[in-house]
Parts: C-alpha cells; sequence; structure tokens
C-alpha cells in the first residue's frame, strides 16, 4: 500500500469514529429540551360539561370534575383558573359555568402552582424521591425546563414578569434571595443571609415581604426587603405560629400567633411595617382568609369549635378536622357577619379562596377531596 493510500485510510477511518462520536453523544448524552402538550397547540381548548357541577345545596356547589390545583384569578379578575391534578389548565365562571380546559400533560405528583401576573407563565411544584423539585412553563410553548435544585419554591411579582426565589448550596457557601426572569435566566442576589428555608412574597413592585419557616413551637420572624435598595427592614419578631397574607394594596397584612406551645391560635391585622396592630377575634389561619379587591374586607373559613392541635404544624399536616363557618369581617370598622355554615355531616377543610371582584361568590378547594367548590355570598 502506498503512503497517499495510507494516509487516505487513516483519514477515512478518523472521519467514521468522529461521525460515530458524535451519534453517541446526540443519542444518549445530549440534554434536549422535554416535549408536552403544551397550552399553546392548537385545538387544545374544548368546552367542558356543565354535568360536572355538582350541586350540595342552595349556596354550595362542587365546581370541578378532578381534584384542582392552586386556583387563582384570571387576569382581569373576572373567572378563576387551576391546574387539574393530572393535566389541563382549567377556566371558569366563579359559579362554575362556562368551563374551558386547555390541555396540558402534568408530570406525577403536582404538589402546586405559582402563576406569573399574566397567568401566561407558571413554576410547577412536584414531590420526588429526591424532595421537591420545580419547573417552568411557558402557556404559548410546547417545552419545559426545571429549575435549579436548589431552588424549592417561587413568588411570582405582580407588577412584572419577574420571580424571587431563595436558595442555599452549601458546597458554595452560598445563602441569597435571588430575583430572576419567570424562566429563572438573569438571575440576581439582593441580600445574601443564613436561613435555611425562607417564605417570599411579593407585595409591590421592588417590595417582598420575607419569613422564617412557620411553627407554633419556634419564635418566627418577618421582614421586608426593597429589591432595589437590597435592603431589609424588620416588620415583626419572636412571633409563634406566625404566617401571613399581604392585601392586594399592599398597605395591610394579617397574620396568625399562638402561645409559645402553639396554642391559642389568634389572628391579626397590620400595617406594611407591623404597627397599628389589630386582633380580629377569629381563631384561624391566614392561608384560610381572602382579601377583597380594595384590601378593606376579609372573608375566612373559622372552625366553629377550634380543634385542640399544634398550630400552623398539625393543620399542614392534615391533622386538623372541624366544622367551619364563613365569616366576612370590615377592616376598618370591625364589623362581623356570618355568612355560611358547613352541615355538620359535611367534611370540609376550606384552603385557596379566591373571592370575585363583586364580593358575591367564593371559590375554594376543599382539602378533605381537593376538589373545587364554589359558595354564593349574597
Amino acid at each position: 500500500m502506498s503512503k497517499t493510500q495510507k494516509i487516505l485510510l487513516a483519514a477515512i477511518v478518523l472521519l467514521a469514529l468522529t461521525v460515530a462520536g458524535f451519534a453517541v453523544y446526540y443519542l444518549y448524552f445530549k440534554k434536549t429540551p422535554t416535549v408536552i402538550q403544551g397550552p399553546g397547540q392548537q385545538q387544545g381548548t374544548t368546552t367542558l360539561p356543565q354535568g360536572n357541577i355538582e350541586i350540595i345545596d342552595s349556596k354550595l356547589k362542587k365546581i370541578s370534575a378532578t381534584a384542582a390545583i392552586s386556583p387563582t384569578t384570571t387576569a382581569d379578575g373576572k373567572r378563576v383558573v387551576y391546574m387539574g391534578k393530572s393535566g389541563g389548565i382549567t377556566e371558569l365562571d366563579f359559579t362554575g359555568e362556562n368551563a374551558k380546559e386547555t390541555k396540558f400533560v402534568a408530570l406525577q405528583n403536582l404538589f402546586s402552582v405559582s402563576w406569573n401576573k399574566d397567568r401566561t407563565e407558571f413554576a410547577a411544584s412536584y414531590e420526588t424521591s429526591e424532595g421537591r423539585q420545580l419547573r417552568y412553563y411557558k402557556t404559548a410553548a410546547t417545552q419545559t425546563a426545571p429549575y435549579a435544585l436548589n431552588i424549592k419554591r417561587v413568588a411570582f411579582s405582580k407588577t412584572e414578569n419577574k420571580i424571587a426565589y431563595h436558595a442555599v448550596d452549601a458546597s458554595q457557601n452560598a445563602n441569597a434571595i435571588f430575583v430572576a426572569n419567570a424562566d429563572g435566566s438573569n438571575a440576581k442576589s439582593v441580600f445574601s443571609n443564613r436561613l435555611q428555608d425562607a417564605r417570599l412574597a411579593w407585595i409591590g413592585a421592588a417590595k417582598i415581604a420575607v419569613s422564617t419557616a412557620p411553627s407554633g413551637l419556634a419564635q418566627n420572624l418577618l421582614w421586608l426587603l426593597d429589591t432595589e435598595t437590597q435592603k431589609i427592614t424588620s416588620v415583626l419578631s419572636n412571633i409563634n405560629g406566625l404566617t401571613f397574607l399581604w392585601g392586594p394594596p399592599g398597605n395591610r397584612f394579617i397574620f396568625s400567633k399562638t402561645t409559645p406551645d402553639g396554642k391559642n391560635l389568634t389572628l391579626y391585622s397590620a400595617n406594611t411595617n407591623g404597627a397599628d396592630v389589630k386582633k380580629l377575634d377569629f381563631e384561624t389561619l391566614p392561608e384560610k382568609c381572602a382579601f377583597s379587591d380594595n384590601g378593606e374586607t376579609l372573608v375566612c373559613a373559622v372552625p366553629k369549635i377550634t380543634p385542640d392541635i399544634l398550630w400552623p404544624d398539625d393543620y399542614y399536616k392534615k391533622q386538623y378536622d372541624a366544622q367551619e363557618q364563613i365569616w366576612k369581617i370590615d377592616l376598618a370598622s370591625g364589623k362581623k357577619d356570618l355568612l355560611y355554615e358547613f352541615a355538620a355531616d359535611k367534611n370540609f377543610d376550606v384552603a385557596n379562596l379566591v373571592l370575585s371582584q363583586s364580593e358575591d361568590y367564593l371559590v375554594f378547594t376543599n382539602r378533605k377531596d381537593d376538589y373545587l367548590y364554589s359558595l354564593k355570598l349574597k
């Protein structure tokens, strides 16, 4: 074999090996986006039958055919949108009528959904053998991408398409709160800290409420973080059983408080700075309440007889059982009205409350069966 033939043969072998290497890479190693049956696909929206509505009594009805995840209002506040436990994004009236479902195939063990302000993007939280994991979705696309594994929960801004999250990376000795685009890109650290499990809620254009993980057996803290100045100020400190819910205008919030043994649960309201504290005389959690659009009225699910449990720890573990009532309170005057009482033989644990703009309907999930219900208030 001549020298030229040998060189040519070597080149052919090298080319063949290169092509084979690329083939192995693309077949086994290259990460490709996960393709889903996304909400943006044509012919993905269908009208659901009215038969999904089940009348309970003259005011109460079940309005979902499957378990509902994280209901909220549509962007204009006129309708309700929620994620089905096994997939499908459903939009419907507060009465449960005119329901339309957009096809969406969820992964297994969907736990919760955090929506952006326009309801066009969301973060879906899944329970896995390795703990809670988050994935980002954009409803106009047919692909999904995971957030970093050290991001366990996100909070969407109410004014722009941004998220805030708390991330801890022990290997890098890093612990900070970040602000990023909805998909997690362009992340910027806005506050370094030593918290292990911070809870975040975006309450204004550059204001984020930050709290420690709630427990009736620990003194919890609440701060306000300014993402522009990166300064943090104390709002409440050394409060056992502290959880909170901010009103829509962002100038007032409610919070819970217990004794050091996690008993004697009480609900309070306060202004943004934690001053002007008012006792509301309701033994319930902020998670079981909803503000009116103007923030002046509060509607809450309250146990008729408060169970003797550790608040809020046992409630989160679903060790709560009580006959519930729906109350309305005017935060300025303190006037309270009983709106509805669930029948003693009906098993309800009201959560994820969504109040209509005219305050005539309350939509919520029942933690006993995870279905969506509509209650006529007027």
